[in-house]
């Protein structure tokens, strides 16, 4: 375990691997794989380390925090799937940026337990919701329930999932009129109303 400096906060940071994904892991702010590039938007306090730092703190830390990494990957995978379900179903007089605000949290703590950098994708043009929860919803299962969280079909699943996950976010923001950095900005505040100013409440969600 290290620790490294984010603004006034001292962070301990774990790395793991490959063997322990399902394991349970010792306590720290945050848990990395061996090869990641995530602290690198926490050091620099970039937007996107700024957001991961308030995604973390709401993050169920009362159980999936001491689960295996594995899980906590199907955790977000199933949290990903059922927003861009709720998305799929809203009419134009519904109310968009909360929704959108829960996708980009779940689809933060993915990248983030893949230690994959958080920056939205922009290379892919196709918005193939369809697909995109058959490529994520396959990764949670061999993640979570298979043991091939880091197997090469599993990770090329999770950057093609991730690449139309991305499309589909700018692609609803665009016809939302909302910027990437607004539906972060709701989402951090609705969560730190949500959970005792930003530190996990499990009474929410009993």
């Amino acid at each position: 375990m290290v620790a490294i400096l984010a603004g006034e906060k001292v962070l301990y940071v774990y790395y793991y691997n490959t063997e322990q994904v399902f394991d349970k892991l010792p306590e720290a702010d945050l848990y990395l794989p061996l090869e990641d590039n995530i602290a690198k938007h926490i050091i620099k306090e970039t937007m996107w380390g700024k957001y991961l730092l308030e995604v973390l703190v709401t993050w169920n830390t009362d159980y999936p925090i001491y689960t295996p990494i594995a899980l906590q990957v199907a955790h977000t995978s199933l949290g990903i799937v059922g927003e861009i379900a709720e998305i799929l179903e809203l009419s134009a007089d519904d109310e968009w940026l909360p929704e959108i605000g829960d996708l980009l949290y779940y689809r933060t703590m993915l990248c983030y337990l893949y230690g994959v950098d958080l920056e939205i994708r922009t290379n892919y043009n196709g918005i193939t919701p369809d697909k995109c929860i058959n490529l994520i919803s396959d990764v949670g299962k061999k993640a979570g329930f298979f043991g091939k969280m880091y197997a090469n079909k599993t990770l090329n699943r999770l950057e093609e999932g991730l690449n139309i996950l991305d499309a589909f976010i700018l692609g609803v923001c665009e016809q939302t009129n909302y910027q990437i950095d607004e539906v972060m900005q709701f989402n951090v505040a609705k969560l730190r109303e949500r959970h005792n100013n930003g530190k996990f409440d499990a009474s929410y969600v009993q």
